[in-house]
């Protein structure tokens, strides 16, 4: 099909004029297939030391989840699997092994990488994201409350979803 900017509009998501990459605290909804990606979730600091998890659920169709960029240069802590000959994926990705800080947009990029190079490596070949993800930047400790309580509520609303199926 070829391109038609009547029909294939995107506008952008993110906060005009912000810097992803600077210090700060940022609530991100991607959708996804089952919970398959929870672990590599939780491995994101181990690869990007100034990012900081907080509260997360992943849900059987979607994950939101807050990362707290802390600041500084990032300084990833690849660790050495020994005489292992599985290979880490996350070293065969561009990954600055120093330097700025990373966007919001890159570290969700090589999440969603590495999380779909270990379902098919599963066997699963179906297994694909959506292109885009939901973020917002949390202004104040009032919204990362109210963020907070969403999370913990979310799976307690799976069964309202119009998604959920009985």
């Amino acid at each position: 099909m070829k391109y038609d900017p009547e029909k294939h509009h995107r506008s952008s998501t993110r906060l005009r004029g912000y810097d992803y990459s600077k210090p700060g605290t940022y609530f991100v909804t991607i959708c996804t297939h089952e919970k398959r990606a929870q672990w590599i979730w939780n491995a994101i600091p181990q690869y990007y030391p100034c990012i900081k998890l907080d509260q997360y659920v992943v849900m059987p169709n979607h994950l939101h989840g807050i990362l707290v960029n802390m600041g500084g240069k990032n300084h990833a802590k690849l660790s050495q699997a020994g005489n292992s000959k599985r290979i880490d994926p996350m070293q065969l990705l561009p990954m600055p092994m120093s330097g700025p800080a990373p966007t919001l947009g890159q570290i969700i990029t090589r999440f969603k990488a590495l999380t779909t190079y270990y379902i098919h490596a599963g066997g699963i070949d179906e297994f694909a994201w959506q292109e885009r993800f939901h973020d917002e930047v949390v202004l104040n400790a009032s919204a990362l409350e109210h963020i907070r309580r969403y999370i913990i509520n979310n799976p307690a609303r799976w069964i309202d979803d119009d998604l959920h199926i009985v």
